[in-house]
């Protein structure tokens, strides 16, 4: 079994299907776990659950984007603020597009979702964050999944030339959420410390980061610009 996980997906289906066929991962053996934030964006949200659920080996963590359109699937709900500033309009747009506002498979699939996930190597897979001077377990799920204080204190210690000793409770640290291409503009995973970054800005014409855990093999999509109009 190889083992991946994914960046933020933002219903960029053609990006999440490069690399897959990229990496050659094999939907029946390798493992995937998927750092969140599977919709908003762009128009393929449907198809990318869609793909996601014919992995058989899947763990998928929760993002901020993802809980928004649980809401919707379960209670209709349809914030204001989440249809425009967080594009929930294309994902609502997609689920009537392909009439599955109703599809249980689609609910379970978000409502399966974790806040956080720790293998036994103790390496932490997170969408957001977390605070290190508290347990996890007693963080909710807004916090773990809005949390960027862990990323603004890596990139600080980086800078300062600082060690970054409190990271050190986990082995590695993978998450999403704060996209990296603003600040490093190569578009490339980020590793600072013992955390990895790997939001590309896929949602804001960036690229989808695939990564082998364990020989930290990169497999990214075109410049999502290519692929979407």
């Amino acid at each position: 079994m190889n083992k991946y996980f994914l960046g933020d997906v933002h219903g960029a289906y053609k990006a999440l299907l490069q690399v897959l066929k990229r990496s050659n991962f094999d939907y029946e053996n390798d493992l995937l776990i998927s750092l969140g934030d599977i919709v908003d964006g762009w128009p393929d949200v449907v198809e990318c659950v869609e793909e996601l659920l014919k992995v058989k080996n899947l763990i998928c963590i929760r993002g901020n984007h993802d809980t928004w359109a649980l809401d919707m699937l379960v209670d209709g709900v349809t914030d204001e603020l989440w249809l425009n500033a967080g594009d929930g309009s294309a994902t609502l747009d997609s689920y009537k597009k392909h009439d599955k506002l109703d599809d249980v498979r689609h609910i379970r699939f978000f409502e399966k979702q974790l806040p956080y996930y720790i293998d036994s190597e103790n390496r932490l897979f997170v969408h957001g964050g977390l605070d290190l001077e508290v347990d996890i377990q007693k963080q909710s799920l807004e916090d773990v999944s809005y949390n960027r204080s862990l990323w603004k204190s890596a990139i600080h210690h980086h800078k300062e030339s600082l060690n970054f000793d409190q990271s050190k409770i986990y082995r590695e640290i993978y998450i999403g959420h704060t996209k990296t291409n603003e600040t490093f503009p190569d578009a490339k995973p980020i590793n600072l410390f013992n955390i990895w970054n790997m939001d590309q800005g896929v949602k804001s014409l960036g690229k989808l980061s695939l990564m082998n855990i364990e020989t930290k093999e990169i497999f990214q999509s075109d410049w999502i610009y290519t692929l979407y109009s």
